[in-house]
């Protein structure tokens, strides 16, 4: 009977009761009518995402730098009652990095989504 199988190899692994219930969730929610064809599909079509966090790490770091610039012009404000056009040109500036960090992050975010919907 194997002969006649047009899938000859074999593969096994083990899964832990929650797994396993996972597992079978998926199966129904994919609507396959097997888990082998279920596990076989996401095997074969599934796709691993690796996301580099270092863009976000930047973008973090530049939104702590202009929150303390913001606080050091709000100090000098309060205490002095003026502000400096440069402080506020450096906030604009740094303001500006950060919208396009954001726009960087989106637009992969954006690509990453159309290649597993593809």
């Amino acid at each position: 009977m194997i002969e006649n199988r047009k899938r000859k190899i074999q593969i096994n692994f083990r899964v832990d009761e929650k797994e396993y219930e996972c597992i079978k969730k998926n199966v129904r929610l994919s609507r396959k009518n097997s888990m082998a064809n279920y596990l076989r599909l996401i095997a074969i079509t599934g796709r691993i995402i690796n996301i580099e966090l270092e863009d976000i790490k930047i973008l973090s770091a530049n939104i702590g730098r202009i929150s303390s610039s913001i606080n050091q012009i709000v100090k000098q404000a309060n205490s002095k009652g003026n502000v400096y056009d440069e402080d506020i040109a450096e906030l604009k500036r740094m303001d500006t990095e950060i919208w396009q960090e954001l726009k960087s992050i989106r637009l992969a975010l954006r690509s990453i989504s159309q290649s597993i919907t593809s």
